[in-house]
């Protein structure tokens, strides 16, 4: 609260006023209210630091990193003091402004200084900015490929978001030789072809607020479970993400949808098999991102605008795997192998502990339907409203994964049981073949409710009838 200019003599006001009565669900609101009721940005200024945040922001960073920002605030000086405040920035990723401002000289070094899209930014263009510069700007040059990249950006962006996404899709996307005319011209017809054919993949879960490491994990399961996607935030980071992928294949439709489909099975196969890693707030205190590593692959889920949605999805070499790896486990003995990398036990437990949960969410998913059979009943959720998330359960015991019947379920179970003493692809595959199982069962139930109904609607008319029968003797 002593970041916050004026929230002190506000408190101590709003405590010994008896006209006027406040009140705060916890201490986060307490603080982003105070900073905007009294300052009208939900941003605070720390000006020794030079930096922009969210009071929820501050509020996660724990009790010393908050206290190094409040003591320089305070005036507190020295190296040590720095080199802690430093620290403290870069492992909560937090941007000064003179870090934002950086990335001016990376826009004009590729002649996108003055272009007019990015001279009015608001805090979540800058840090996208400032990551793209973080990225490119070693190589950026006034001419070549980066030159024409700006130049490509700029005329299909109408956000500073946009300018990022098609930067990079131009680098990324495949040049055949011939001039930067030629380029170009090849840039915007792979654009205009991929952008229609990747609307489907913009479906993302909603959410009322950000969610905890294990509310995000249920509502995937839950979201997943359905059947349902998790996609992109906008079209141009859908097409920037997909074309490393289509490099050597042919911008035809069905190679377009069929490499859409793939992109989105493997996230999905990711999301069902690996767990999310802790989330980090963002910078704004109203985003979030869960990274997830897997062998192969980085993906990083994002939380904003009140939705879930792919940020990033990155193929990673095997050294930076093997990196990560003894990153996280640093005493473990180094094979001298070359390339051969068993599977490590650990990691099939993991893969097939997983495993059991996901069938375990979609199992909670289908008994909590509308409609859903329950020992040879109908259930209902009284109002005909779909219940809300539940935790998923855990692994299923040897009891739990045995009904006296055979149902779609008993054959997903059957498939994920194989995918667990299979190779990694087989898991996947699996993973797609119980999605259809579950498909399967959806239909079955609906076929279901609609007998229901048509019991019910004949019961009551025989009842009708049966009444005025009597009426009629009456």
């Amino acid at each position: 609260m002593h970041l916050i200019d004026e929230a002190d003599a506000w408190l101590q006001w709003a405590i010994g006023n008896q006209d006027h009565r406040y009140y705060f669900a916890d201490e986060p609101r307490l603080l982003d209210g105070l900073q905007k009721g009294l300052h009208g940005s939900d941003l605070a200024w720390l000006p020794r630091v030079g930096l922009q945040v969210s009071p929820s922001k501050l509020l996660s960073l724990g009790a010393n990193d908050l206290d190094a920002l409040y003591r320089l605030e305070q005036g507190e000086n020295g190296s040590a003091l720095a080199a802690q405040v430093a620290s403290v920035l870069s492992r909560h990723a937090l941007l000064t402004n003179a870090m934002l401002k950086s990335s001016q000289s990376f826009l004009s070094a590729i002649g996108a200084g003055d272009a007019p899209l990015l001279q009015q930014l608001d805090l979540r263009g800058s840090v996208a900015l400032w990551h793209l510069a973080a990225e490119y700007g070693a190589a950026a040059d006034g001419s070549g490929p980066h030159a024409e990249a700006a130049g490509f950006a700029l005329q299909h962006a109408r956000h500073p978001l946009e300018f990022c996404d098609y930067y990079r899709f131009y680098l990324h996307v495949e040049h055949p030789d011939g001039s930067a005319g030629q380029r170009l011209a090849n840039a915007t017809r792979s654009l205009n072809a991929l952008r229609p054919l990747w609307f489907d993949t913009l479906d993302a879960p909603q959410v009322q607020h950000l969610p905890s490491l294990q509310e995000a994990r249920q509502i995937i399961d839950m979201t997943l479970a359905a059947g349902q996607r998790i996609g992109f935030a906008r079209i141009s980071l859908a097409v920037q993400q997909v074309a490393p992928i289509l490099r050597g294949l042919a911008l035809e439709e069905p190679t377009i949808h069929a490499a859409s489909r793939q992109l989105l099975r493997d996230v999905h196969a990711v999301l069902r098999t690996y767990p999310l890693q802790h989330g980090q707030l963002g910078q704004d205190g109203t985003s979030m991102r869960f990274p997830i590593e897997a062998p192969g692959v980085h993906i990083v889920l994002q939380v904003e605008d009140d939705a879930i949605t792919l940020a990033e999805y990155t193929l990673v070499s095997r050294d930076r795997d093997r990196d990560r790896a003894a990153e996280a486990t640093p005493d473990a003995p180094h094979s001298d192998q070359g390339d051969a990398e068993p599977a490590a036990p650990q990691d099939l437990a993991a893969a097939r502990a997983q495993a059991e949960q996901t069938l375990a969410s979609a199992r909670a998913a289908l008994l909590h339907m509308p409609g859903a059979r329950t020992g040879g009943t109908l259930a209902s959720s009284g109002d005909g409203d779909i219940p809300p998330p539940v935790p998923s359960p855990g692994p299923a015991t040897p009891e739990d994964a045995r009904t006296p019947r055979t149902s779609p379920l008993q054959i997903a179970q059957a498939l994920a049981d194989a995918a667990m003493v299979a190779s990694e692809q087989a898991i996947r595959e699996a993973m797609a073949a119980s999605q259809q199982a579950i498909d399967a069962a959806n239909e079955a139930l609906r076929r279901a409710d609609a007998a229901a109904e048509e019991a019910v609607r004949r019961a009551t008319e025989a009842a009708a009838e049966d009444e005025a029968r009597w009426k009629k003797r009456g």
